[in-house]
């Protein structure tokens, strides 16, 4: 299974509430030492404000993704890997689509979305990944250009530091690999 389709399965809501189910499951059946140990991690992690969702593991697959693309971009050998560019071709089309369908619920929302959706977590992310994946391709994608022009506009749809310091990072990443785009980013020409 491509890493796309692995994605696409793993944000189905029948994983995500199968995954939101997970601790339950662990506090019915496991022996206390595995219990101790999980309370230990999850009052440590929620020490910190947030909950441990299914929804947090999309967004670490996110992650992960961006990250082992980030480091393997020089080593992928996609000029001769058909294989390679059509894989990475569909994580960038699916990490786009994720983007385009959160940003679409959030502005459907009139107050911030709940902190168990990590949502602009993985807004964040998605763009991270779309842009390594560009940039590893050597193709820029009018949508996600467009995308981070709007979203470093005066009338941006959202205004999250999170979002808007990664749209600035793949913003930064893009204009590198792409020079001539460079114009497009300006608002007074």
């Amino acid at each position: 299974m491509a890493p796309s389709e692995s994605l696409q399965s793993l944000v189905a809501t029948p994983v995500v509430e199968q995954i939101n189910r997970l601790l339950l499951d662990i506090n019915q059946e496991s022996d206390a030492t595995s219990i101790a140990f999980c309370h230990t991690f999850l009052s440590q992690y929620i020490a910190f404000g947030r909950p441990l969702s299914g929804y947090f593991t999309i967004c670490c697959v996110m992650e992960m993704e961006w990250t082992v693309l980030l480091w393997c971009t020089k080593d992928l050998g996609l000029e001769d890997g058909e294989k390679a560019k059509k894989a990475l071709r569909n994580v960038l089309v699916d990490a786009l689509q994720c983007f385009s369908d959160l940003l679409e619920q959030i502005e459907g929302i009139e107050a911030e979305p709940p902190v168990d959706t990590y949502e602009w977590e993985t807004v964040s992310k998605s763009l991270r990944l779309v842009s390594v994946c560009s940039v590893a391709l050597r193709e820029l994608y009018e949508h996600l250009h467009i995308c981070l022009t709007q979203l470093l506009s005066d009338s941006a749809p959202i205004l999250d530091n999170l979002v808007q310091k990664s749209a600035l990072k793949a913003t930064t990443v893009l204009v590198q690999s792409f020079p001539e785009i460079a114009p497009s980013f300006n608002p007074h020409p």
